[in-house]
């Protein structure tokens, strides 16, 4: 089966034809769980570009908000996270280096 993807035909133009169905099949219902209702057309495809039409429905606001406060706060978690991470290094740092 590698050799068989390996051999396939990766040009740019297939790449952009993937590619974009793969973005038209997943992005409805990748919304649709954050409240946003959309219909998404391929509006115009030609060797390795596209472009894909999205017309908004509607929008669920309470829950819209909701997902964005709940992937914003998750971020932040991670990011302050991250820091504190950062921050325990240097300290470790000057730490040694005080050692020595």
């Amino acid at each position: 089966l590698a050799g068989l993807a390996l051999a396939s035909d990766f040009s740019p133009r297939r790449i952009a034809v993937q590619l974009s169905n793969d973005m038209y099949q997943i992005l409805e219902p990748q919304l649709k769980r954050r409240g946003v209702t959309i219909e998404p057309e391929i509006a115009y495809r030609s060797g390795p570009f596209f472009v894909l039409a999205v017309n908004v429905i509607e929008i669920d606001w309470a829950l819209f908000i909701e997902h964005t406060h709940r992937t914003v706060k998750s971020k932040n978690k991670w990011e302050q996270k991250a820091y504190n991470d950062d921050d325990d290094d240097d300290e470790q740092e000057q730490e040694e280096a005080w050692i020595k």
